[in-house]
């Protein structure tokens, strides 16, 4: 096996990175993300799967294609992107990650020391989204664009692109549903965490549930 040095790691990335010298194969190697559903103004873990039966390789690189209203979550230190099970920060770097002219949120992660995800199947990354406050409750699409896949010979491999739908909702519920079983509000606090007595028109929390008023 060649080995993998500083000097072929630099080769191989720019020609994963450039998207000009990597070589595309077809295969039945595939990058996504499984359905999944959040609630308005909650954060939520998501794995980007790779299978790749009969194949190996060792840094990924693709773009993210959220619907408006999604976001990656972020603070002062930076996106929150994690390492998958198949690796770890020992083997790999953690993913980096920067959104581009387009729109989309493009990922990369590799191995200076040259090491290879583990297995054939399972989550290579891990990403948290953040839903905005205001997402209105329905389907959304989100997809996977312009994957490259390195391996350890600088040749690459270009799956399709992947579409994943995205269910949001409110997580409110109605007033019928949180009520104790003699049909009495036990508890009922507003968004700030004072109880209240009354319950006029608004969001709440009865019971340990979010309920809406009408």
């Amino acid at each position: 096996m060649k080995i993998f040095t500083i000097k072929n790691l630099f080769v191989a990335l720019v020609a994963v990175f450039s998207f000009g010298v990597a070589t595309a194969q077809e295969s039945t190697t595939k990058l996504y993300i499984e359905p999944f559903s959040i609630n308005a103004g909650d954060e939520l873990e998501v794995e980007v799967l790779l299978d790749n039966p009969g194949d190996v390789f060792s840094g990924l690189q693709f773009d993210l294609y959220l619907p408006e209203g999604i976001e990656v979550l972020s603070d002062e230190d930076g996106y929150y992107l994690d390492l998958g099970s198949r690796t770890t920060s020992r083997k790999h770097n953690m993913p980096t990650g920067a959104i581009m002219d387009d729109g989309a949120f493009r990922i990369i992660c590799y191995s200076d020391k040259g090491k290879e995800f583990d297995g054939e199947s399972g989550d290579v990354i891990i990403i948290t989204l953040k839903a905005a406050t205001d997402l209105a409750d329905g389907t959304y699409e989100l997809a996977i664009k312009n994957v490259e896949l390195v391996r350890l010979d600088e040749t690459s491999n270009k799956p399709a692109d992947t579409v994943a739908a995205i269910k949001v909702g409110t997580g409110i519920t109605g007033i019928e549903e949180v009520l104790g079983e003699d049909g009495a509000v036990k508890e009922a606090f507003d968004l700030q965490g004072r109880k209240v007595e009354t319950l006029s028109k608004g969001i709440y929390v009865v019971n340990g549930k979010k309920v809406l008023v009408k």
